[in-house]
C-alpha cells in the first residue's frame, strides 16, 4: 500500500483511502501517505477523530437512510456534518454506495440540504 500511494504521490493526484467494514485500521491507515480517510458508515468521524486521525476525513452517512424518510436524513446528515465541524478537513459523502432503490429526488434533497446547512454554520 505505502508504494503504491507513493507512487501516486509522485503525480500530483489527491489520494483517498477506503476499506468497508475496516474501521480498526484507521491508526495505521492514518499512517499511510495519503490525503484523505473514506469513513464507511459504521465509523463515525468523531469515533475516527477520537482514535487519531488527524488527515482529511470522507464519509460516512449510512447509505441505507436513503430509503428513510426524509426527516430522518436531514437529522442523521446534519450529526455527520455537526461532527465534522469540531476539527478542519472533511468532504459529506455515503459511507459506501448507493443502494439502486434509492430515488433520484431523495439523493438531490440530500444534496439540497448538505449545501444549505454547510452555509448556514
Amino acid at each position: 500500500m505505502r508504494k503504491i500511494f507513493n507512487a501516486l504521490k509522485k503525480t500530483g493526484a489527491v489520494t483517498i483511502y477506503f476499506a468497508s467494514g475496516a474501521g480498526h485500521l484507521l491508526g495505521e491507515w492514518n499512517q499511510l501517505p495519503v490525503d484523505v480517510i473514506s469513513l464507511d458508515w459504521r465509523t463515525s468521524v468523531r469515533e475516527a477523530r477520537a482514535l487519531g486521525v488527524t488527515k482529511a476525513l470522507q464519509g460516512n452517512i449510512d447509505p441505507s437512510l436513503l430509503l428513510a424518510p426524509l426527516p430522518l436524513l436531514k437529522e442523521r446528515a446534519k450529526q455527520v456534518i455537526d461532527e465534522a465541524k469540531e476539527a478542519p478537513g472533511h468532504i459529506f459523502n455515503l459511507g459506501h454506495g448507493v443502494f439502486p432503490e434509492a430515488k433520484v429526488e431523495k439523493l438531490k434533497a440530500l444534496t439540497d440540504f448538505i449545501h444549505d446547512y454547510s452555509k448556514s454554520l
